[in-house]
Parts: C-alpha cells; structure tokens; sequence
C-alpha cells in the first residue's frame, strides 16, 4: 500500500482530518456508482482497504468492512473484485468489544449475500475458522448461530471443504 498522504489535494484519497478516505465515504453512504469511479482512477489504486485504522483511530473499518456492516452485497463484490482483503479484522464502533473479519461482521448482520461474495473471492475462504482478537471470539459459523442466522449458516455450510 502506498504511504499515508501528509495533506489533502485533488489527487489525494484523504476525506477528512480523521483519515477516512474518499472510498470509505462512498462506501459508508451506499454510493456504488461513486465507489466504481474512485477504483477506477490513478489516485485511489492500492487504497482499497485503507480505512480508519492507518490514522489511530480506535474504531478501524476497512471500506469492505462497513459495506458488509450495512449487509451491502453489490458494494462488497466490487472491493473484492478490485482487490479488497477479506482478511482485514474491523471493529464498527469504538465500544466494539468484538473485533471481527469482513466474514464473520457478515453473518453477525444475517446477509448471506455477502457471505456469499466474501467466500466465493480469492482470499475469502482462508476467513472461514478465523476467531480475531482476544477469547471469547468466534469464527463466522458461531457468528451466524449466535444471531439466529440460518441462511448465513447455509452460505457457510455450502463452501466448506
């Protein structure tokens, strides 16, 4: 990834003082059409998973992690397909004390759809038993067990090998 931006211009991907970028916003406001744009051009190429965590911000979310927050399954296959890392731990807010994969937030939200598209990525099966932070964690099938998620089990169950 290339180094942090010290000051904001036309060509830089920071958004705000706090760091989040142009396609962290794009993302967090569910603008698709926007978000395919921004991949697109010169200046965002290797930001795809730059989100909050970079700048010391104690809530980090790469842009594939709210997306699958937000149960957003069109926006999740297009930061997949352009390199996203389904590997990135995100915690949403501060107070997060459950610091998960894009895979495991996926199925604490009930969207089989992004469970889908994650698993069905490059890197995105190598997530399927990994249980970030510290005990207790779980892994994305107890995610989806704890929140009474059947179709996301089913999602899950359909990719195991």
């Amino acid at each position: 990834m290339p180094p942090l931006p010290t000051a904001i211009s036309p060509l830089c991907p920071l958004a705000s003082a706090s760091g989040q970028t142009a396609l962290f916003y794009t993302v967090k406001l569910e603008m698709a059409d926007a978000a395919a744009v921004l991949l697109r051009a010169p200046p965002c190429a290797g930001y795809v998973d730059l989100g909050l965590a970079e700048v010391g911000c104690a809530a980090s979310s790469s842009p594939l992690y709210v997306a699958v927050s937000r149960g957003d399954a069109e926006m999740a296959r297009l930061l997949l397909r352009n390199g996203a890392d389904p590997a990135l731990v995100g915690q949403h807010r501060r107070t997060d004390d459950w610091p998960r994969t894009p895979l495991g937030k996926a199925c604490a939200v009930g969207s089989a759809a992004c469970v889908q598209a994650i698993l069905s990525a490059p890197r995105g099966l190598a997530t399927l038993n990994v249980a970030p932070g510290a005990p207790p964690s779980r892994v994305a099938l107890l995610e989806c067990v704890w929140a009474l998620h059947a179709p996301c089990v089913e999602a899950l169950l359909a990719h195991d090998d």
